[in-house]
């Protein structure tokens, strides 16, 4: 080779790993539309950075994350637990711990259904008709009540439920039958 193509072929290098650079990594079935039969089926991709000589978890001397309690005033409900027997040699024990252990579990309130009655009168005009087509809720307001059994709040909550909790569709069908 000539000292001319020699130093060509050198430029010709120096862009490509430029190109190679710029573009990021050379394209593969998992990051570009290549078809799958493309890489061998075994192919495993580099580790980027190398593993952490560190355990998993929270390491020595961490700072500690946890609820803290709550007073016992603000508990509703407080259950003292005490030992009848020594776990060991079953002698009776009696008395009370100056400082017992405290564990305390939060748990939601049990959520019932506000039900409102809607009384629809019936009401006879002096012509002799029937009057039962307009319905005026507690502030006045004409409200249609047909096929509505649910309040809005409890669609509300089935909707939040499907969000949040990812609770099927066809599990929330049976909750409307409140």
């Amino acid at each position: 080779m000539t000292a001319e193509v020699r130093a060509f072929v050198e430029s010709l290098l120096l862009r490509i790993a430029e190109l190679e650079e710029a573009f990021g990594p050379p394209k593969t079935p998992r990051n570009s539309s290549l078809p799958p039969g493309s890489q061998h089926p075994h192919a495993k991709t580099p580790r980027k950075a190398p593993r952490s000589k560190r355990k998993r978890g929270g390491q020595p001397g961490h700072k500690k994350h946890e609820r803290s309690l709550v007073p016992t005033e603000e508990c509703q409900e407080v259950v003292t637990l005490l030992p009848k027997t020594c776990r060991r040699c079953d002698t009776p024990l009696t008395g009370e711990d100056a400082d017992p252990l405290r564990h305390q579990v939060w748990e939601r309130p049990e959520i019932k259904p506000m039900i409102t009655e809607y009384r629809r009168h019936r009401l006879a005009c002096p012509w002799g008709r029937r009057n039962a087509d307009q319905t005026s809720g507690s502030e006045g307001l004409v409200v249609d009540l047909r096929g509505q059994h649910l309040h809005p709040l409890h669609d509300a909550c089935l909707a939040g439920s499907h969000g949040t909790d990812r609770t099927a569709r066809r599990d929330l069908l049976g909750r409307r039958d409140v």
